[in-house]
């Protein structure tokens, strides 16, 4: 039998000693990139040593697990990212094997390196190296042919970048974190009537992931709930509650803290003659002083729809600064249901003022709208314990079939906003804040099968507020990994 031989010249992989979960699920992705552009099997390396004169190299890791990482950065080979969750990503002719190539991809920290991947994916093999020299006849072959040059190196705008869904809108809790992580975001606020039966493998999962999760459950609102904001024991009772729900149902299956809403949603601004913000800003203080009696230090997102707050805004200057307000509704794009509606200028305006409430806390929170969301009209509270995102894969490309109706009504106006996107983006992370949170309803769109691209334009920007947005468009059109 005859064997192929595909000469000495090889691509190798050199990986740290002993990387952790997030990191090894890092290399497995890079893995998996690289080996569909050759025709022989890559090679995995975990000592310098294993590369020889002849291999070009893709060198991975953090500069504490990749001794040769930290050895190139001390040669002024690239300048190392030290950024929590932050990258460096180089691709050069390499110095020490003359005709040879070295990429590098250095993350601060594991989720870092994770990150890394994603954009040296995004950035690189699917945008630079796909289409680099490209004019309709010859294509760049990667790995193949020579690499171009490529530089970069980036840190979060936004600490917590997210998305907010009902727990049974997720069909495949797997692909859903794996998509978050591909756009770099570490954050998923899921809402449920009761915790999901596989509640603690959703936050294994998710960890890796390098994503943080937040329980919602009811409290003063949903499930048909009928409150009195106006009474004094309402809220002790309804305090007690959370309490007993946290401790029963979500402390045993871990997360990272839960997320509550209670009579905001609505289009009244008093109620019984008494500002709902008045009201509100009792209510998240008493609720929060019982559970961080209970359980001190535990993370609390407390959603506030400013339909009902408007020019009252200014009475949650009281809010405890233990608990981050994340607000919903606030007008026009990005916190409308339909992206066409409303006045952005307003709607910026607005999120100013709101923002200057958390100069002392350092926190602030926003729900954006305008994806795929939930049918209400079909919805039905579910009657006991469910299992989230275990859904036959059959049935998950069909209802994506489905959804692109909705994504594709969609998708123009949030390519026409992206200047008012980044303004808004830009005006959370200048403010400094040690919580700053931006998440986006995302639910029943089947994000975890297919990226649409206005999702990779949120993340995005998320992720860099200052960047080149239509830069920021080619590399998401140009991506296989978005939906378009």
């Amino acid at each position: 039998m005859e064997y192929q031989d595909y000469g000495p010249v090889r691509w190798k992989l050199l990986i740290g000693q002993n990387p952790g979960p997030t990191e090894r699920k890092a290399v497995c992705m890079l893995y998996g990139m690289i080996r569909t552009y050759l025709p022989y099997i890559l090679t995995v390396c975990d000592h310098p040593e294993e590369i020889t004169g002849n291999d070009h190299m893709i060198c991975i890791g953090t500069l504490e697990g990749n001794g040769e990482l930290a050895r190139l950065a001390a040669a002024g080979v690239y300048e190392p990212e030290k950024r929590k969750e932050g990258y460096a990503i180089r691709v050069l002719p390499s110095a020490a094997r003359p005709g040879r190539t070295d990429v590098i991809i250095q993350g601060a920290d594991p989720v870092g390196v994770l990150y890394g991947v994603s954009e040296f994916e995004h950035a690189y093999l699917d945008d630079v190296l796909k289409y680099h020299g490209y004019h309709y006849e010859d294509r760049l072959r990667p790995f193949i042919d020579p690499c171009p040059a490529f530089s970069c190196r980036g840190a979060p705008a936004i600490v917590n970048r997210g998305l907010w869904t009902w727990g049974h809108k997720i069909y495949d809790y797997r692909g859903y974190l794996d998509n978050m992580a591909r756009c770099r975001l570490n954050l998923l606020v899921m809402w449920n009537d009761s915790v999901p039966l596989n509640a603690r493998e959703i936050v294994e999962y998710a960890h890796v992931n390098g994503i943080r999760v937040i329980w919602g459950f009811t409290c003063a609102w949903g499930e048909d709930v009928r409150v009195h904001p106006t009474d004094p024991e309402e809220v002790e009772r309804w305090g007690r509650h959370v309490v007993e729900v946290y401790e029963r149902e979500y402390l045993p299956v871990g997360g990272d803290g839960v997320y509550f809403q209670a009579f905001t949603e609505r289009r009244e601004q008093t109620i019984d003659g008494v500002p709902v913000a008045r009201l509100i800003t009792g209510w998240i203080n008493r609720i929060a002083e019982l559970m961080h009696i209970a359980y001190p230090g535990l993370y609390i997102q407390f959603g506030i729809h400013a339909t009902s707050i408007r020019e009252y805004w200014g009475m949650l200057r009281d809010l405890t600064p233990e608990v981050t307000p994340v607000w919903e509704d606030c007008g026009g794009f990005p916190f409308h249901y339909d992206p066409r509606q409303g006045d952005v200028a307003q709607t910026l305006h607005y999120c100013g003022d709101l923002l200057s409430l958390s100069r002392d806390s350092g926190r602030f929170g926003a729900v954006l709208k305008g994806f795929t969301v939930l049918r209400w009209k079909a919805f039905e509270h579910y009657k006991g314990r469910i299992i989230v995102g275990e859904t036959d894969a059959v049935y998950r490309r069909r209802r994506l079939s489905a959804k692109q109706f909705y994504w594709k009504f969609s998708e123009p106006y949030w390519l026409n906003h992206a200047g008012d996107l980044q303004a808004f983006c830009h005006a959370v992370s200048a403010a400094g804040l040690t919580d700053s949170t931006v998440t986006a309803l995302v639910e029943d769109g089947l994000f975890e099968e297919e990226i649409a691209p206005s999702v990779g334009l949120y993340a995005e920007l998320l992720w860099d507020s200052e960047a080149d947005v239509r830069r920021v468009i080619e590399k998401i059109y140009h991506s296989e990994h978005f939906g378009h």
